[in-house]
């Protein structure tokens, strides 16, 4: 028994030393480490998606680093081979795996697939980092690289100034618009609840945009978050794809459609357009003045008016056929149009039962005055750009009166209008207000409007202010007013003073009309002013009776000796007695020869003296006793006898002229003179005298 407790104690001893020496020997040798190798395997990923798939070719002559992860420091570096394979040795430590991607090339999407041997493990910077632990068989041979050629989509953000959809010159990008990338998920439609987000981005200083390293073959739509204030312009406009606005401008949309991208493809003709919107407001106000400028104390209406925005359409013009009504209002006061789209409009307005409008753009400040056709109740087309301040368009409107009436031709010159009597087509009618003076037809009258009449004869003058005015009507060719207010009717009588065609006074009320303001014709040939029924030269201007001369002949009295040019032997001297000796029609007082009929005054000599009297030596001289006296010439005689020697010897010296008339002005002829053939001679020159 004692033998064997020596025995198992000595064995335990001997046991002991042999635990104890095995264990100084695993402490001496410890445990077995190696360097581990890293590395795998870089290929083309064509389709984009991640993963190695058959057919895909590794890539040749790919740089490859292996860096300490701490510190950037290189380890080793070397390039794959003809296989897309690499391979480095490391001891333990933090390390990455940098691919150097060839250029034109970019990483595949990292962890893609469920299988780590066929996936890629390059980041977005070519990086997969790596723990190395430096025990045996702690290999790390699947760190991969899949490179595809750059895929893409993006372009441009621009300020569609006109709205119209499409990039034109002048149209610049817009800065820091928010643009992501969306996934349509599973039913691959946009908004259909299992969308995803997949990136964003914003638009850099020139509106530019895009999206890169794209899996091909995939799903995508792009949306935009739209600045406040800015409205996208419409979709898919013009035919170029190039310049068009590719986002739905459906607020509850904003994005495009779905597309996919092929492998290496870079799309850059995803753009979109937007604007800002315009506000276009005004006012209506009771313009009591009508002046067309409102001013303090004219405000609104007192029912309301209904105001129009229109797009003009391609054509930019007003009723060519494609206006569109874009929104409409009604209102006694002011209105407003917001969110306008650029592009070219007008506004349309309706005035309330018994008003019109005012004249359009009166004076010269743009704020207070009406901006409408006071025809078509429109304003001028305008155009709207993006950014625009707020356009502002105005009506004024007044509950006008209106004047009218006829111009009637008066057949039978009574003044009033009968049965059967035509009006008269093209008179002028002019209407007017009295100036300062009070009296009408003065130079201070005011002329307001005017009106023309129609084929019927009637006339209208619209949109009068309420007022006092009065009416002139034209006088036309061939015509003179008939005479005023005959009869008892005023509807039917004339209206114009027979003179000059102007009317009394009156006044005309608000949204009154006032009429048989009318005016009755009379039949004046000649235009003088005088009916011809009542012109006894109805073909002549200057005469409305024949007087000495008969119509179409002037009774000119040039020598205003009483008789008329027309029946006066010498009308440009003074001659009332008409006396002519030798009856030859020429007067004496302007008969060269007085004694001598010679009607053609012939004196070829223009001595004064007819040729007919002139003394030659074959040229017998009349006698005096061929000279009969007439009973002026005896009358004459007998003052002579009457009066005193003082006159008869001035008598006698007045006759010297007209004795060297009948004789020859230089006395070279001899004769003999009785004393009664002397006598005769005087009594003659008395006779002219």
């Amino acid at each position: 028994m004692s033998l064997n407790l020596v025995t198992q104690r000595v064995m335990g001893s001997y046991r002991a030393r042999a635990l104890l020496g095995c264990l100084g020997i695993l402490i001496a040798v410890g445990p077995a480490y190696a360097d581990t190798a890293i590395g795998d395997y870089v290929w083309l990923d064509a389709d984009g998606d991640g993963v190695q798939d058959g057919g895909e070719s590794p890539v040749q002559n790919v740089t490859v680093n292996l860096r300490l992860a701490a510190d950037d420091t290189l380890q080793n570096s070397t390039l794959t081979n003809s296989s897309g394979n690499y391979s480095f040795s490391a001891p333990a430590g933090s390390y990455y795996v940098e691919f150097i991607a060839p250029g034109g090339y970019t990483f595949s999407a990292r962890g893609e697939g469920g299988n780590v041997k066929l996936d890629s493990d390059a980041d977005a910077d070519g990086r997969a980092y790596i723990e190395v632990d430096g025990t045996a068989g702690d290999d790390t041979i699947d760190i991969d690289c899949g490179l595809i050629e750059p895929t893409s989509v993006g372009n441009f953000v621009f300020e569609d100034l006109d709205g119209d959809g499409i990039q034109d010159a002048g149209e610049t990008g817009v800065v820091n618009v928010a643009v992501q990338l969306w996934d349509p998920g599973g039913d691959s439609s946009p908004g259909g609840g299992d969308d995803v987000l997949v990136n964003t981005t914003t638009t850099d200083g020139d509106g530019a945009y895009s999206f890169g390293n794209l899996v091909a073959a995939k799903d995508y739509f792009l949306k935009i978050v739209l600045p406040a204030g800015y409205t996208l312009s419409p979709m898919d406009q013009g035919s170029d794809d190039d310049e068009d606005s590719d986002f739905d401008p459906d607020p509850a949309k904003l994005y495009t459609a779905v597309f996919s991208i092929t492998y290496s493809e870079e799309r850059d003709d995803v753009d979109a357009g937007m604007y800002e919107t315009v506000t276009v407001s005004g006012q209506v106000f009771d313009d009591a003045d009508g002046d067309g400028i409102r001013e303090d104390g004219e405000g609104g209406l007192s029912a309301n008016a209904t105001i129009k925005l229109y797009d003009a359409g391609d054509d930019g013009a007003i009723g060519g056929g494609d206006d569109t009504e874009e929104d409409t209002v009604d209102t006694q006061t002011t209105y407003s149009f917001a969110d306008v789209s650029p592009g070219t409009y007008y506004v349309e307005f309706t005035a309330p039962a018994g008003m019109g409008f005012v004249p359009q753009d009166q004076g010269g400040d743009d704020d207070v005055d009406s901006d409408v056709d006071a025809d078509t109740g429109c304003t001028a087309v305008f155009a709207l750009s993006s950014g625009d301040e707020e356009i502002v368009r105005d009506a004024g409107l007044n509950a006008f009166g209106s004047v009218s009436g006829l111009v009637f031709k008066d057949a039978d010159n009574d003044g009033v209008q009968d049965g059967g009597e035509t009006g008269q087509q093209d008179v002028s009618v002019g209407l007017y207000q009295v100036g300062d003076d009070d009296e009408i037809g003065t130079s201070d009258d005011e002329f307001v409007k005017a009106s023309t009449t129609a084929a019927d004869g009637t006339y209208e003058i619209t949109r009068v202010v309420a007022d006092d005015y009065f009416v002139r009507f034209s006088t036309p060719t061939g015509y003179t007013f008939s005479p005023q207010d005959q009869g008892g009717d005023d509807t039917a009588d004339s209206d114009a003073d027979p003179n000059d065609g102007w009317t009394a006074e009156f006044t005309v009320a608000a949204s009154t009309d006032v009429e048989n303001v009318d005016a009755g014709l009379r039949v004046d040939t000649d235009s003088d002013g005088t009916a011809d029924h009542e012109d006894g030269c109805p073909e002549d201007a200057d005469k409305t009776a024949p007087g000495d001369c008969g119509c179409g002949e002037l009774d000119t009295d040039s020598d205003e000796d009483g008789v008329a040019d027309c029946n006066d032997n010498c009308p440009d001297d003074e001659n009332a007695s008409q006396r002519d000796y030798d009856s030859d029609g020429v007067g004496d007082a302007c008969d060269n020869c007085p004694s001598v009929a010679n009607a053609d005054q012939a004196d070829d000599d223009e001595d004064g003296i007819g040729d007919a009297c002139e003394v030659t030596d074959a040229t017998p001289v009349a006698t005096p006793a061929e000279a009969t006296a007439t009973t002026d010439e005896q009358d004459a005689t007998d003052e002579s006898e009457d009066g005193d020697e003082e006159e008869a010897d001035e008598t006698t010296e007045e006759t010297t002229p007209v004795f060297q008339r009948v004789c020859g002005p230089f006395g070279l002829f001899p004769f003999a003179l009785t004393v009664a053939g002397y006598g005769t001679l005087l009594a003659w020159q008395r006779r002219r005298r």
